[in-house]
């Protein structure tokens, strides 16, 4: 499968991978712009699965994102469900034995916090964001 051009603004996330049940080879996504999102790309479990049922993405790749964090982000809100509000993480993951393998990030503006490391072709880097 193949994604191009992916464009989030003012939205929860621009990516997710999620892989819920299933297991998942050779995604490639390029070109991401992520603008007051709440995270720009996320690698996310299902929790509620048994770790023998929870699936993942193999030989995937992102080439080309830049997250640009800042208010208007759709954040999860448990009164009213959403709300909107400041960005909370440039890239974002769950501690899993699968990556998504990344290359050409960058990003820019106000987060709440850091992103998670990701996986490069050269190892573990955790992309700086302010």
């Amino acid at each position: 499968m193949t994604a191009e051009a992916i464009t989030g603004v003012n939205c929860n996330r621009a990516v997710s991978f999620a892989p819920h049940d299933q297991n998942n080879y050779d995604v490639r996504v390029t070109n991401v712009m992520a603008r007051n999102c709440y995270q720009g790309i996320i690698e996310s479990i299902d929790e509620s699965l048994s770790i023998e049922h929870r699936g993942g993405f193999y030989n995937s790749t992102v080439d080309g994102a830049m997250s640009i964090g800042g208010e208007g982000a759709q954040r999860p809100d448990s009164v009213d469900g959403w709300a909107s509000g400041l960005s909370r993480q440039a890239y974002a993951k769950d501690r899993r034995v699968w990556n998504v393998v990344y290359s050409n990030v960058a990003c820019s503006g106000t987060f709440e916090r850091r992103s998670s490391r990701l996986m490069f072709p050269a190892g573990l880097i955790q992309p700086l964001c302010s």
